[in-house]
């Protein structure tokens, strides 16, 4: 899960870093800015943790019965 963190930090930084869509802006002029960029960052870490995880379950060799 820690490379899931490490990706949702560095894509969250990406997007605030070079405005896209005009991210930074909206959450730089808005009062809850801070809570919108937490809510990301935390929707990212779910996205990638789960994806580490799936990648991690198919990996595993199969059992011959």
């Amino acid at each position: 899960m820690a490379v899931g963190f490490a990706l949702a930090l560095t894509v969250s930084g990406l997007i605030v870093a070079t405005d896209f869509a005009g991210l930074w802006s909206l959450v730089n002029r808005s009062e809850t800015g801070l809570i919108a960029f937490a809510a990301m960052t935390f929707l990212f870490f779910v996205t990638f943790a789960g994806a580490q995880v799936a990648f991690a379950i198919l990996s595993m060799p199969d059992k011959d019965d």
